[in-house]
């Protein structure tokens, strides 16, 4: 147990270093106009959710509502949004199948 302790104490100095360090970086890219507090943001979201798509690909005949209907999925919306928020979605959701059916069936 003492071992496993310095070992998690070490990880969380470096963890904290790195944070510094990043903080320090952008911080110096910034003054430099080399980007923008939003542009860095942004590109970390973009590279999060490439992140997530490559561990979690979807297949070409899966839809928004199929995902929604995943219950794990429906559970993390509704505990970050609420309830009511996910209904919306939901019914919004529905809305959009619903008029794409009707737009691909008058093009056949």
């Amino acid at each position: 147990d003492l071992r496993l302790s310095q070992i998690v104490r070490s990880l969380q100095h470096d963890i904290r270093e790195i944070h510094f360090q990043n903080r320090i970086l952008v911080s110096l890219l910034e003054q430099a106009g080399v980007l923008t507090r939003v542009s860095f943001e942004v590109e970390c979201h973009c590279q999060r959710f490439l992140e997530v798509c490559s561990l979690n690909p979807l297949s070409l005949d899966t839809s928004f509502l199929d995902v929604f209907r995943d219950s794990g999925v429906a559970l993390s919306i509704c505990s970050c949004v609420g309830r009511s928020s996910v209904h919306a979605l939901a019914s919004v959701t529905k809305s959009v199948e619903t008029t794409l059916d009707d737009v691909g069936s008058h093009r056949l």
